[in-house]
């Protein structure tokens, strides 16, 4: 997961000072290793699971589509107004 990569960034380049001073540092290399795979794993099974998106077209909101892809693209702030059950989430 990116918010990781410092965190293992930092104990790869400890575990490197470490052997420079040549100690054990198996055991430590091996955790690391288990947690980067817990990391991937972790990334996979979120990607596994993004919701589709969809638009149905009985929704009114829905004819308005590129209109509010549009003002997102342009603007930082865009506030989207309708009434309920127009579709706006």
């Amino acid at each position: 997961m990116l918010f990781q990569r410092r965190s293992f960034s930092n104990r790869l380049r400890k575990l490197r000072g470490l052997k420079k001073k040549n100690k054990d540092i198996s055991t430590q290399l091996q955790r690391l290793q288990s947690d980067i795979n817990k990391s991937q794993q972790q990334l996979l099974d979120r990607q596994h699971h993004i919701p589709n998106i969809s638009y149905p077209e009985d929704l009114p909101i829905s004819q308005k589509r590129a209109d509010i892809a549009k003002a997102i693209a342009a603007h930082q702030v865009t506030i989207i107004a309708g009434e309920t059950g127009s579709g706006k989430t």
